[in-house]
């Protein structure tokens, strides 16, 4: 069934487009893929330059190195956790959209058995 927009009293501005926030609750879980899918073609290319990077031993190349490994651990977590952020915040989205809708189905219907 297509659901217009929400507009509660026919008061003000329109509350909500559930299919449009819908659509794009749905483009936002999707949207890590591309970095996931990238990440794992490019993790082992990230390794390997990892492996030359150590051969360099300037001063320019041990400060980069230090800093770096100072941070990749928390670097490779928090890649590791976009995917889930997006997929939890559309997930959560898409809960609310459904919601929104049921509640205004729900209101509507309580205001037909006033008339």
């Amino acid at each position: 069934m297509s659901q217009g927009p929400i507009n509660f009293g026919n008061v003000g501005d329109v509350d909500m487009f559930p299919e449009q926030t819908g659509g794009l609750m749905r483009r936002l879980t999707a949207a890590p893929e591309p970095f996931s899918e990238g990440l794992a073609r490019n993790n082992p290319i990230i390794a390997a330059g990892e492996e030359e990077a150590r051969t360099d031993y300037s001063e320019l190349a041990k400060t980069f190195r230090a800093n770096y490994n100072a941070s990749v651990d928390q670097i490779n977590e928090l890649s590791s956790q976009v995917a889930k952020i997006f997929e939890g915040a559309g997930a959560n989205g898409n809960q609310i959209v459904s919601e929104y809708v049921a509640h205004s189905q729900r209101d509507v219907e309580r205001l037909r058995r006033l008339e």
